[in-house]
């Protein structure tokens, strides 16, 4: 099956805007050559299916539209949580002993520096690849610090702080990269396109039926329904198109970061 996710949303709203009125002019003309061979009840009875297929519709737009939405504000709250995951990090390894704690300093200072070079890299980029193969060298760095801290004295609580705190944007760096590639299937939205189609259909057939088309309604319903697939596919793709997930909070901490640290106290003479 090919794949939905490297179509542009304008293209693919472009495309069922055009289907959604060709189903409609077939079915009109479909209902007008049978309209002689079927009584008024039969013409209430497609009226009646007409009714059905767009509450349908309705229906799946607003379960689809809910998905799309879940994913989206997930995707925002995990660059809150990793932006936070790190500035604990980072704050944590100024309880090291030097010459590991300026280390550590440098090092998150450069990793979130990369971080939202990631996000403005975009998707599927060698911009991307980069910056993720960076960022897996810069964890990697993290924990040989904080193998070094805990190596070097295992009863040090600060060490152990930030062999925890570094862990814990280990996981979330995984749990980021998973919900950014956890986008809706593309068979949801076959069916949403199929369902639209047929729902136009029908209504297309009941006005031929009746010999009462009406074409404003009709573009407006088009125009109604491409809007919500346009937003539900906006959604779906968090860092293209007119809704963008927002990594301020990423932003904020590394300005944060660069800041002048205050020294450390130094310990009173026994």
């Amino acid at each position: 099956m090919f794949d939905l996710f490297a179509i542009s949303e304008w293209t693919l709203v472009t495309v069922l805007a055009v289907v959604l009125v060709f189903a409609t002019e077939i079915g009109y003309r479909h209902g007008r050559k049978r309209s002689d061979r079927h009584s008024s009840d039969g013409t209430k009875s497609f009226q009646a299916h007409e009714v059905s297929a767009l509450g349908v519709l309705a229906l799946l737009l607003g379960f689809t539209f809910s998905l799309a939405g879940n994913r989206f504000e997930t995707r925002r709250e995990m660059i809150v949580n990793e932006a936070n995951a790190i500035g604990t990090a980072a704050l944590r390894g100024n309880l090291l002993p030097e010459p590991l704690a300026a280390q550590s300093q440098a090092l998150f200072a450069r990793y979130v520096d990369m971080r939202v070079c990631l996000f403005e890299a975009g998707i599927e980029t060698e911009a991307q690849a980069a910056a993720l193969k960076a960022s897996e060298e810069m964890r990697q760095q993290m924990w040989r610090i904080a193998a070094e801290a805990l190596t070097s004295n295992r009863l040090d609580v600060g060490a152990g702080l930030f062999a925890d705190a570094v862990n814990t944007v280990i996981d979330l760096h995984g749990a980021r990269k998973a919900a950014s590639s956890y986008h809706l299937p593309d068979a949801i939205f076959l069916l949403l396109i199929s369902v639209a189609i047929l729902a136009f259909a029908l209504s297309g057939i009941a006005a031929g039926y009746s010999h009462a088309r009406s074409r404003m309604p009709t573009l407006i319903l088009v125009v109604l329904v491409c809007a919500v697939a346009l937003f539900i596919i906006d959604l779906d793709r968090p860092q293209r198109g007119l809704l963008m997930v927002n990594d301020q909070s990423m932003r904020e901490l590394a300005d944060m970061i660069k800041m002048p640290q205050p020294d450390k106290p130094t310990p009173a003479p026994e």
